[in-house]
């Protein structure tokens, strides 16, 4: 199963808890680009929201905070 059949999978479990955790980290990736390096369930969680077509075209679209 590729990563986006496995994100079309979880798409329908998805949970604010799920957009938190996504918001979470990549805010401190702006911050600290390694922050994932050695958590590579934070990483893979973040790779199948961050797959998800809606997500990718905010994320691409959004103003840029500096933090």
């Amino acid at each position: 199963m590729c990563t986006y059949q496995k994100t079309l999978k979880t798409l329908f479990q998805l949970t604010v808890a799920d957009l938190a955790v996504y918001a979470v980290l990549d805010t401190a990736l702006q911050n600290v680009e390694t922050f994932l390096e050695k958590h590579e369930k934070l990483r893979a969680h973040r790779e199948m929201v961050g797959a998800i077509p809606k997500m990718l075209d905010y994320v691409s679209n959004r103003k840029k905070t500096v933090i």
